[in-house]
């Protein structure tokens, strides 16, 4: 209590003065409609704004329990992938294909391993013997050509991808139709060569390349990437810079997929061979 009137004592002249001002702000603005309007806009916007900047805090104060909500829905909605992606019956899908009289049959993977800065790369997926997979099947993604598959554990599997010096992939050229091997020159790994493209072939920049039809391996028309750059080499052959369409480095879901006729053509081409 000392301390108080202390206070009033040493600032009295002061709390006149305010209270004074305030008394003659209200009454100027009882007695006169501009002032008043003015007034009450001011009052209006100051309040609106600390409305603002208090939904504002309230929002900030609660995003720990807004993360913490998403955060959980997030490991929710992760282990029922997981779940489905387990679930071989589930993830399986058949193509039939008319030309080449085929069946293309599907099965969901995750990569668990991957490398993209070595020379000869390699990736590993979570499915194997268990789950019917074997060597020299297809592994593909939602963006186009992965690898093969070269090696099988009970339930895992190594792929060959095309970001190696091993991979050899038969690819089209949409546009003009024609045929070409593509190929890693172990430089960057968003991009292949593609040769054997005659030079009369009408090449341009941006063209889509896909698989061919003459891939055991693949089913044909699977997306591979866009022409980059090209250039003649060796005579009268195309050497073209291929954009590639997956990114290794954020791949994480993909396809096995196997040709029911991959083993019957296989051999009728090497027994031709003898």
């Amino acid at each position: 209590m000392n301390t108080l009137f202390r206070f009033i004592v040493r600032y009295h002249t002061l709390l006149l003065f305010l209270l004074l001002l305030g008394l003659s702000i209200v009454l100027m603005v009882r007695t006169t409609n501009y002032q008043q309007s003015k007034v009450m806009g001011v009052v209006s916007s100051t309040r609106a704004w600390a409305y603002e900047r208090i939904d504002d805090l309230t929002t900030y104060l609660s995003l720990k329990k807004e993360n913490e909500r998403l955060q959980e829905e997030n490991t929710l909605l992760r282990n029922q992938l997981n779940h489905y992606l387990a679930v071989d019956t589930l993830y399986t899908i058949k193509q039939y294909d008319t030309i080449k009289r085929t069946d293309y049959i599907y099965k969901s993977a995750r990569i668990v391993n991957t490398s993209t800065n070595k020379v000869k790369n390699r990736l590993v997926i979570n499915v194997g013997q268990d789950q019917n997979v074997g060597p020299d099947m297809g592994v593909i993604s939602s963006d186009g050509v992965v690898g093969v598959v070269t090696k099988t554990s009970d339930s895992y599997a190594v792929v060959l991808p095309i970001i190696n010096p091993e991979s050899h992939t038969s690819c089209r050229l949409v546009r003009s139709n024609a045929e070409g091997m593509l190929s890693w020159d172990a430089v960057n790994y968003r991009e292949a060569l593609l040769t054997g493209v005659p030079q009369h072939i009408d090449v341009q920049v941006g063209d889509t390349i896909v698989t061919s039809s003459n891939s055991n391996i693949y089913p044909p028309n699977i997306l591979v990437g866009t022409v980059k750059s090209y250039e003649v080499r060796s005579g009268n052959l195309y050497e073209i810079k291929v954009s590639l369409s997956v990114d290794y480095k954020r791949l994480r879901n993909v396809y096995v997929v196997k040709s029911d006729s991959y083993a019957e053509i296989d051999s009728l081409l090497n027994g031709s061979e003898r």
